[in-house]
């Protein structure tokens, strides 16, 4: 077991130089002409992070004791994870979903359709109480309705001019449909939001005793 996790962590480092060597060799070559120094930065701390996650999470599942990871924690059993950075952007770029990443409550987010629509008026009494109310604010739409919304600032404003400003606009397409992407899976079960800290708990299936249980527990988080 003890090798197959050095293993692990030598090929990871052996890809993290060839990542580096690769990046540094294109920059010289000119494949790089059109890209600011800062970007190619950017990117590469993307990868590194990602691979540095996933070597966490090799030790977590080998049956060390710390649930504490750069991607998730927990709190009263509940597993606390990060929001994807591409979803704060796909927000920042777009100014779509503010309401949700940038309140000063805890959102709870969910999408329901008739199958479940008992579900959803139960959790909205739920809510009203003055205890949970103070803490939480309910953003839950009607299935279509949220499939068909389109919010925010999606499309370019003009023909990119050059490479790099193309390269943007593919940028925030891909980090508008990542949130979009993000709610969607929220919303067939339920999250819970903290947007102070950039965190959610995602319910794993979506009845009214697990829902309102959690957000007994997450009350204080």
């Amino acid at each position: 077991m003890k090798k197959e996790v050095k293993s692990r962590l030598f090929e990871s480092v052996c890809f993290l130089i060839c990542v580096a060597f690769l990046f540094v060799a294109a920059y010289f070559l000119g494949f790089f002409k059109n890209y600011s120094l800062a970007n190619i930065q950017r990117t590469y701390n993307d990868i590194v992070e990602e691979l540095s996650d996933g070597a966490k999470n090799l030790f977590s599942s080998r049956g060390t004791r710390n649930t504490r990871t750069a991607k998730s924690s927990s709190y009263n059993e509940y597993r606390i994870q990060h929001i994807p950075v591409a979803v704060i952007r796909g927000t920042n770029s777009s100014g779509a979903w503010k309401n949700i990443f940038y309140s000063n409550k805890k959102i709870v987010f969910y999408t329901y359709d008739i199958d479940n629509i008992n579900f959803h008026n139960r959790l909205k009494s739920f809510l009203k109480r003055e205890k949970i109310e103070k803490k939480y604010s309910l953003m839950a739409y009607e299935i279509n309705a949220f499939n068909s919304m389109r919010v925010g600032d999606t499309e370019p404003s003009k023909i990119c001019d050059s490479l790099e400003e193309c390269n943007a606009v593919r940028q925030k397409a891909a980090d508008y449909s990542y949130m979009a992407e993000f709610l969607k899976l929220c919303g067939k079960t339920m999250c819970v939001i903290k947007p102070r800290t950039k965190q959610y708990v995602r319910l794993n299936n979506k009845n009214y005793a697990n829902a309102s249980l959690m957000l007994q527990k997450l009350i204080d988080w």
